[in-house]
Parts: structure tokens; C-alpha cells; sequence
């Protein structure tokens, strides 16, 4: 797959015209979002687009038996290529192409939901995802499918681990559970207080039970519903 072509097709730019003139000179950037990107970012995304190439051919292909083709074609897919053109650690491309095929094998139609869940990964970093995925989400599939990820993460643990006299990794910790709170992906724990039973037990994060600010757990975190919903949208 040709990516340049790939643009064209996905946006129905005609051989030849002036927009199509520009695709050639910006590879799609100028009548895409708006502005020109530099060259490092354009050889960014052509080297995503071809090491991705079967998927993105197979949702081009779903795309052009849905009702909302245009829809996916001229409103979802320039956001998917924007979030390639702006992404700084490209190893995030196949979790942004996975949500792209979520999206339109489940007919998500409301661009204010899809922009939603791809600003929140906007925020995250490779050791985030990797963070939620092995405290959080073991059973999903961001634990089993990127491997660098995984390396990204153990070379951090190594280097905090080998501070002296302060314990870096605990703070990355903290840091990072704080962080995926603050954006929603967790939740801090509740806890079912029994003053006649000195044990406190969880209470599920999808239950809707009514608990006092003093049955919160505000040094643990779980998955929240929206946590959830993210894994699915992204994990493919």
C-alpha cells in the first residue's frame, strides 16, 4: 500500500487537481487539517502507515460497506491522521489505528465521543499504557501486544531502580496512578467499612452502592467504567 494513494482514496481527492497537487507536495497535510507539517513528521507516518498497511487495506474495506462511509472517510480517518502526524513516540501508531477500526466496527457515529477517547490518549505516554495495563488490566490485550512497551518500561524500572538513597520508582508510581485518575482511567478504591468487623472488604467499581467520603480508599486505585471502555476502544 502506497500511503499517499491510500490519502487519496480515503479522501476522495482526484488525480490531478489542485488539491490533489498538494497531497503530492504535502502528503495529504494541507487539505487534511489545515497546515503543512515538516518532513520528519510526513517520513513518521509513512513508515506507520506501511507497517500497518494490512489493517488499515481491512478498514478501508469495512468502511466501504457501511452506511457512514463518508462519515468514517472525511471526519474519523483526518482525525486518525492527524493523531499519526502529531504523535511524538510513534510506537503508539497500532493503538491509534486499533481505535479506528473499533470505531467502525461498532458504527460509532458521534465524533464529540471519538474525539474524547483519543485526547485522553493523546495524554498518555508508552510507560502509562504499559502502567495501566499490567497494575489495572492484565487480562487485556495492550499486556500481550507491544513488546517495545514493555522494554520502555523495564529500562525505566532499572534506571529508578538504581537511585541511591531515593526511591524514584515509587514516585513515578504515584505519579502515574494520579495522572490516569485525573484523566479518568481509575478510580480510587471503595471500601465497605464494618466497625464490628476489623477487615474492610471492596466493593466492585461498576457497583452503584452510595459510600460516605470516609469509605473511600484514597491511597488505591481500580479501573474505573471509563477505563474499561478505553481498553476496549484501543486494545483491538
Amino acid at each position: 500500500m502506497d500511503p499517499i494513494h491510500y490519502i487519496k482514496n480515503m479522501l476522495n481527492i482526484k488525480e490531478g487537481g489542485i488539491v490533489d497537487t498538494g497531497v503530492e507536495i504535502g502528503l495529504g497535510a494541507a487539505p487534511i487539517i489545515g497546515k503543512i507539517y515538516d518532513g520528519y513528521r510526513m517520513h513518521k507516518l509513512t513508515v506507520a502507515m506501511k507497517r500497518h498497511n494490512k489493517q488499515l487495506d481491512r478498514i478501508q474495506e469495512k468502511i466501504e460497506r457501511k452506511a457512514n462511509e463518508v462519515f468514517y472517510k472525511q471526519e474519523v480517518f483526518p482525525l486518525v491522521l492527524k493523531k499519526l502526524l502529531n504523535e511524538d513516540q510513534i510506537e503508539k501508531a497500532p493503538i491509534i489505528i486499533n481505535g479506528f477500526e473499533y470505531i467502525v466496527d461498532e458504527d460509532i457515529d458521534e465524533i464529540h465521543t471519538i474525539y474524547h477517547f483519543y485526547d485522553v490518549l493523546e495524554e498518555l505516554r508508552l510507560a502509562d499504557i504499559r502502567h495501566l495495563s499490567i497494575e489495572y488490566a492484565p487480562d487485556y490485550g495492550f499486556n500481550n501486544r507491544y513488546d517495545r512497551m514493555e522494554r520502555i518500561a523495564d529500562s525505566m524500572r532499572l534506571m529508578l531502580e538504581d537511585r541511591e538513597g531515593y526511591d524514584m520508582q515509587q514516585d513515578f508510581i504515584s505519579y502515574t496512578n494520579n495522572k490516569l485518575h485525573r484523566l479518568g482511567l481509575l478510580r480510587y478504591t471503595k471500601e465497605n467499612i464494618n466497625d464490628k468487623d476489623p477487615y474492610s472488604t471492596r466493593v466492585a467499581y461498576n457497583s452503584t452502592q452510595d459510600l460516605s467520603k470516609e469509605e473511600w480508599n484514597l491511597d488505591k486505585f481500580e479501573l474505573s467504567n471509563f477505563g474499561v471502555r478505553f481498553i476496549n476502544f484501543f486494545e483491538n
